[in-house]
C-alpha cells in the first residue's frame, strides 16, 4: 500500500496553513535550487549537481578537515558543514581583508541552514591576507631559529 501525503482539509487551506504543511529543514540541495531561481549572481551560477561533484571532488565527508575560499554567501561552507555534521573541521576564507579585525566573510546561506552549536563549533573565519601574513611570520621565526642555530657554537666534550 503506498503512502499518500498528507490532505489539508478544504476549511483549513489557507495559504498560510498551506506554506506550514511543506515546511522541510533546510538543506543545501533546496536553498541552493531557490537561489538558482531566484538570485542566481549570489551564488556564482553554482548548480546544485555542480555543488554535488565539487564535495565529492574534493572528498568532502565525516572527519575531514576542509579549507573553503569562496565567495557565492556561504553556500559551499554550509554544504561542507552539512557534509561533516559536526565531525571535522571547516575554516572558510574571505579574499576582503574587512575593515575591523574580526571581520567576517558574508556567510548569509550559513545562518539559513539554522545548523545546531555542536555542527558549526568546529567552523573558523580568516581572511586571506591575515593568513599570508601569518605564513609570512612563521616564515621569519623559521630563519631566526635557522641562524640562531647555525651561530651557536657546538659544544663537545673531550678528554683530551
Amino acid at each position: 500500500m503506498a503512502l499518500e501525503p498528507a490532505r489539508i482539509p478544504a476549511a483549513v487551506a489557507t495559504p498560510v496553513a498551506r506554506a506550514l504543511a511543506c515546511l522541510r529543514r533546510p538543506c543545501a540541495q533546496t536553498i541552493c535550487e531557490a537561489y538558482f531561481q531566484k538570485s542566481l549572481a549570489r551564488i556564482c551560477g553554482l548548480r546544485v549537481d555542480s555543488l554535488g561533484m565539487l564535495l565529492c571532488s574534493a572528498n568532502v565527508g565525516a572527519h575531514s578537515k576542509v579549507l573553503v575560499l569562496e565567495e557565492s554567501s556561504g553556500l559551499i561552507l554550509a554544504s561542507v558543514l552539512e557534509r561533516l555534521g559536526g565531525h571535522g573541521e571547516a575554516c572558510a576564507l574571505s579574499l576582503s581583508s574587512g575593515k575591523s579585525k574580526n571581520a567576517k566573510p558574508p556567510m548569509d546561506i550559513v545562518r539559513f541552514m539554522n545548523f545546531d552549536s555542536g555542527i558549526t563549533r568546529h567552523s573558523t573565519y580568516a581572511s586571506l591576507a591575515d593568513l599570508l601574513k601569518a605564513k609570512d611570520r612563521q616564515r621569519e621565526e623559521t630563519t631566526q631559529d635557522t641562524a640562531m642555530a647555525e651561530a651557536a657554537p657546538i659544544e663537545t666534550s673531550g678528554d683530551g
